[in-house]
């Protein structure tokens, strides 16, 4: 069983950064290019493995430096180690190396608090073997660490953040994605737009806005015609993310033509156009 990790400090101040991603445990074993051909590796490459070929690999190889990582919880070690107040949420099962992981993400004063699941995948680690040329061949099972799901979370845990760090690396996997959007969603980060928009420039507009006015990452509901609901302010804005989920098109659009879901959205969102701006699209009556 993986112990809890100690609750925040009593003198209750806030965190500055909580982080979401991949839970990885990094195995950096020395190694000779023999193995490298035994196996079919190419030397100095990247390449992503399943469980079976990950094992096989363990279990062939030395002694090695087994520590936790992944591209979000470094960073949150580095924030820990600098002083920073910060907490890291990815999945590990409760196995060895789900133990290892939060053993020294702890070590490092970094909070960590997602229960290990008790079934499914084991526990991801990146194999980096490195040969007598000092060249690294990464073999990386992602394994637990892309079944987070929302109910994951602790959400209380996100509002204390001062800084939100979602990990783009897990944003492929579905129900990663849904965490991703609880969380911008509980940190009032996320807005789902329900009013019906035409997918020709509408969409775009209130976009253009939202981010004019520093709000939040939009979730449209009702793109007529669409198949999919529609996320708008990407990665590359602070503080908010995009959305892609699969969903059935709306039925029917009782709400108008053209111009109407630029200005219902717009309301909603409480975005207001700068001095002197004039919307080429104008609401329908």
């Amino acid at each position: 069983m993986i112990p809890p990790s100690p609750r925040p400090s009593p003198d209750g101040k806030p965190l500055d950064v909580v982080a979401i991603g991949n839970a990885i445990v990094d195995v950096v074993v020395q190694t000779e290019e023999r193995f490298l051909d035994d196996h079919d590796l190419t030397k100095g490459t990247m390449a992503l493995v399943d469980e079976a070929l990950a094992e096989r690999l363990y279990a062939g190889l030395g002694p090695g430096l087994e520590t936790s990582g992944g591209s979000a919880a470094n960073t949150i070690a580095g924030i820990a180690q600098l002083g920073g107040r910060a907490a890291f949420i990815g999945r590990v099962r409760d196995d060895q190396l789900g133990s290892i992981f939060a053993h020294d993400i702890r070590s490092v004063g970094a909070r960590f608090d997602t229960p290990a699941a008790r079934e499914g995948p084991s526990t991801a680690r990146c194999l980096i073997l490195v040969t007598p040329d000092a060249q690294r061949t990464m073999c990386t099972y992602l394994g637990a660490s892309v079944d987070l799901e929302p109910a994951d979370l602790d959400l209380d845990l996100v509002r204390q953040a001062g800084m939100l760090y979602l990990e783009g690396y897990l944003w492929d996997g579905e129900a990663a994605k849904r965490a991703f959007l609880a969380e911008l969603r509980a940190r009032g980060e996320r807005r789902v737009v329900g009013a019906v928009v035409d997918p020709v420039l509408e969409p775009a507009e209130i976009h253009r806005r939202v981010i004019a006015a520093g709000g939040p990452a939009l979730l449209f509901a009702a793109v007529r015609g669409a198949a999919f609901l529609l996320g708008q302010q990407p990665l590359r804005y602070p503080r908010t993310g995009a959305a892609g989920v699969r969903r059935p098109p709306p039925a029917a659009d009782r709400r108008g033509g053209p111009g109407r879901g630029v200005a219902a959205a717009a309301d909603r969102c409480r975005v207001r156009c700068s001095a002197g701006f004039q919307p080429a699209i104008r609401r329908a009556r």
